[in-house]
Parts: structure tokens; sequence; C-alpha cells
């Protein structure tokens, strides 16, 4: 039962904070995009970073990134 205890602590020490940091990054991109995600869920926004193929194909999907193009556009242009 020791043993057990002591590999059972060892095992969760990568991936409990791991999970910690994952979580404060989506959250700090959710505030940060607070006016771009709209009404999307703190949990719904996390999924669709993770996994953002899978989450194309359910209703709701809002692409966070497409903006970035406009950006890029933009900045082409004035270096004109």
């Amino acid at each position: 039962m020791f043993v057990e205890g002591i590999v059972l602590l060892a095992s969760l020490s990568i991936p409990v904070p791991a999970g910690i940091v994952l979580a404060c990054r989506v959250y700090s991109f959710y505030r940060l995009f607070s006016k771009r995600v709209g009404s999307l869920s703190y949990y719904w926004l996390g999924f669709q970073l993770q996994t953002p193929q899978l989450a194309k194909l359910f209703p709701g999907y809002v692409d966070l990134f497409s903006f970035l193009h406009l950006w890029r556009v933009d900045a082409r242009l004035q270096l004109r």
C-alpha cells in the first residue's frame, strides 16, 4: 500500500502542473480576446484551442484567428 501511494504521487507530479499551466494560458487568452470570443464559454474556447480541426465540425465554431490575415495584409501595404 505504501509503494502504490508513492508511485501515485510521483506519477501526478507532471500532469497536474501541466494542466494548471494550460488552464492559465487558456484563461489569459480568453481574457485577452474577450471581445472577439463573445459568448463562447471558457471550456468551449479551451476545447477549440486544443483541437481546432474537431471544433470546426461542431456548431458554434468561431474562427479566432481570421483577423490575423487582415493585419498581415495591412502591414504589407504600410511598408510599401
